[in-house]
Order: C-alpha cells, then structure tokens, then sequence
C-alpha cells in the first residue's frame, strides 16, 4: 500500500486526483474522512446493497471542437442516492474547468453504455461554437445562442460568476460586453442542470 500522505485518501491510501475525491462524512456525527473517488462509490455501494456494482476509471479522451482545437477530457465517476453520474471534464492550463458534460444513469446499469451516451453529448456539444472573434475581440457569433456554464470566479475580488462558453471561462464584464452589442433586443435565460440537454 502507498505511503499515506495528508492528502491520500484515508482508506487506499492513493492521492486522488484533486477532481475526484470526496470528503465522507460518518453516519455518527464523526470526522470526515478524505475518499478517492473509487473508495467513495465503493463504500456508497456497499452501504446501498448494490453488490453488483464496479468503479471504473476511465482512461482520459482527446476530442476536437467546431474548429478543430482539440480538447483532453478527463473522467469521474460518481455513485449517489438517485443513481450514477459520469463526468467528462477538461482541464484549462491555468486548471480552470474548461468543457464540463455530464450524463446520469442507473447505479446498477451498465457503466460503459453510459459511457458511450456521454461521449454521444460531447461530440453534440463540441459541434456548437457560440464565440467568434470580431473586431472588438470575442463576440457572441451568429444565430446569437449562447450554451454556457456559470462557475464561482475563485481570483474574483467580487462575488461575480465567471461564464465558461466553448470551454473559456469568459469574465462577467467580458460577457457584458459581449450582450451589450444585442442593446434593444430581449433575450430568454432559462437555468439546465449540467445533465440537461440544452
């Protein structure tokens, strides 16, 4: 077994991949232990009698967007009361989430079947471009639709989200700017889990 360090998980004793590790809380009101992601769907598996369940750690997967930059993905998957997620996500250079796709499924079906729906949305997803570059930097392109992701702004001095649009964390002021040149039109904002198909 590895050398326990204060970041492995309490019960393999690997270091988890920062995205995927959960802070397990005990039924007892006792101290949270730090999990990896497969110890956590093990352990959740265990505890919901489903003895049929396998944590599967998919290798990551390099996909191409609209105009063919590529984009590397990396995998969780997530065992929890309502049934199983996996998530695709692609990390930026600088570590913020790029891409994000999520897809959820039935603890006891088949892991790679949900595997391959994922895939299936990424591609969709990766087929849209929303950006295009103008004479005033990033604009919203044609038909004026825009698919984003709203994420917390962790070097933010204010409480303003970040909008992550074609896997670019885009500013809030940034994304102002961009809606500024829509200036008497109206728009329609309606709020999808990650899941959703949008």
């Amino acid at each position: 077994m590895p050398e326990k360090t204060p970041n492995s998980c309490e019960s393999c004793g690997v270091a988890p991949r920062p995205f995927d590790s959960v802070l397990y809380g005990s039924s007892d009101g006792g101290p949270s232990r730090l999990l990896c992601g497969r110890c956590f769907n093990l352990e959740a598996a265990r505890r919901g009698g489903l003895v049929d369940f396998e944590h599967i750690d998919f290798e990551p997967l390099t996909m191409s967007d609209a105009h063919g930059r590529e984009h590397v993905f990396q995998f969780r998957t997530h065992l929890f009361a309502a049934g199983v997620t996996i998530d695709a996500i692609e990390f930026n250079e600088d570590q913020s989430e790029g891409y994000c796709f999520k897809v959820i499924g039935d603890e006891e079906g088949d892991l790679f079947e949900l595997l391959a729906r994922l895939v299936t949305k990424m591609r969709r997803g990766l087929a849209n471009s929303h950006l295009e570059e103008g004479r005033h930097g990033l604009q919203i392109g044609d038909p004026g639709i825009v698919r984003a992701r709203i994420e917390s702004d962790p070097e933010g001095e204010t409480d303003m989200p970040v909008v992550v649009i074609d896997g670019r964390n885009i500013s809030w002021n940034e994304f102002g700017r961009m809606v500024a040149t829509y200036t008497g039109f109206q728009f329609k904002l309606e709020m999808h889990d990650l899941s959703d198909e949008i």
